[in-house]
């Protein structure tokens, strides 16, 4: 990975704009639905090594990258160098629209756990989920961007005091420490009786993606040569192929500590930033209009909050729409493509009815 974004560093600098972005953006929104959409049929066990059980298992685990993704396209946007916008209307302009979302999505989340689920809380004990991120699967992602951006002006500063080698030489130091704290957490854990593994809070979960966020603006600072496709399909191929491989439960028992499946693992860090690079290396930049799939993915692209937001009760209505048996995940390969599939056409389309709605835009 390394070497990788060090050749990616000695590329000429210009300015340009990135076509891979709102493509990255897709497959990252696409990754975190195959996780959901394929989570409760890892976990049936008389499916254990059956295809569907396998595909599931590609699907969740090879979609680890999702949230990494996700964070280093952040990074690439929001820590641009030479950036001269004042505190002010950096914060007025992204958090009038991600405060409004991440509050009307944990309330309709906590009414959705409270009355359709038929899991009632205390209020005071609503609020202490959503402060702890547990409100509903995922919804942890926006304290995680909202942290972000709050300490987005002062990343703007470091990166603007170093030049490209020196901020992808502290990108990736910060990105392997994480890495390194998720080994050594995994360890303590398997060897010993000690808990280390703190709950991470709504203050606290932007932390451990410091990383991501500056290795996506270290490597968008320049255009990815297109050599470097060949190694970052062969780097994200080889990486989720392992991680993948640690599902079957024939691996070495030291793999699981050393590189846990998990968003923090190393081989999670060689498949995000081997995808990221491999985006910007299939997709140069251009200043050509971009046609029409090209637009296409661009209005998808900024639909990723809004699909993110409600994949979970479009995936609850299709679990529970009768056409079939998927109450408890799919247990046949038919339904796991039918839940797939329209979770994600469905998110789209509602996401993009959404948007086209004043009152509404600000939520999507």
């Amino acid at each position: 990975m390394t070497a990788t974004a060090t050749s990616v560093a000695a590329a000429p600098r210009t300015k340009v704009v990135r076509r891979d972005i709102a493509l990255l953006r897709v497959v990252a929104i696409v990754g975190v639905v195959m996780i959901h959409v394929s989570g409760l049929t890892t976990t049936q066990t008389t499916l254990h090594g059956k295809p569907v059980w396998w595909t599931a298992e590609v699907l969740n685990i090879g979609s680890r990258f999702c949230v990494p993704l996700f964070v280093m396209v952040s990074g690439a946007l929001l820590l641009r160098p030479g950036s001269t916008e004042p505190l002010g209307s950096f914060y007025r302009r992204r958090l009038d629209r991600l405060v409004p979302a991440l509050l009307f999505w944990y309330l309709t989340y906590a009414l959705f756990t409270q009355f359709v689920l038929d899991a009632p809380k205390r209020p005071l004990t609503v609020i202490a989920v959503a402060l702890a991120g547990r409100t509903y699967t995922a919804l942890y992602f926006f304290w995680l961007i909202l942290g972000l951006y709050l300490v987005t002006p002062a990343l703007r500063k470091v990166v603007g005091d170093l030049d490209q080698r020196a901020l992808l030489r502290l990108a990736l130091a910060v990105t392997a420490i994480t890495c390194a704290w998720q080994t050594t957490t995994a360890f303590i854990g398997a060897h010993s009786r000690i808990n280390v593994v703190a709950t991470p809070t709504a203050f606290t979960y932007w932390m451990p993606y410091v990383g991501y966020f500056l290795l996506g603006a270290a490597l968008a600072q320049r255009p990815v040569p297109r050599s470097v496709a060949p190694r970052a399909a062969a780097g994200f191929a080889a990486a989720t192929l392992v991680n993948v491989w640690q599902a079957s439960g024939h691996v070495p028992h030291a793999l699981a500590w050393v590189s846990p499946v998990s968003y923090h693992g190393w081989l999670t860090a060689v498949a995000t930033v081997s995808l990221f690079l491999l985006g910007g290396a299939l997709l140069p930049s251009s200043a050509e209009r971009p046609g029409p799939l090209m637009r296409l993915v661009e209005v998808l692209g900024g639909l990723t909050l809004g699909v993110f937001a409600m994949h979970l009760l479009v995936l609850y209505g299709l679990q529970h729409a009768g056409l079939l048996t998927v109450v408890h995940g799919a247990s046949r390969l038919l339904e796991l493509g039918y839940l797939a599939g329209a979770t994600l056409v469905l998110s789209f389309l509602a996401a993009w009815v959404l948007s086209r709605l004043p009152g509404a835009r600000r939520l999507v």
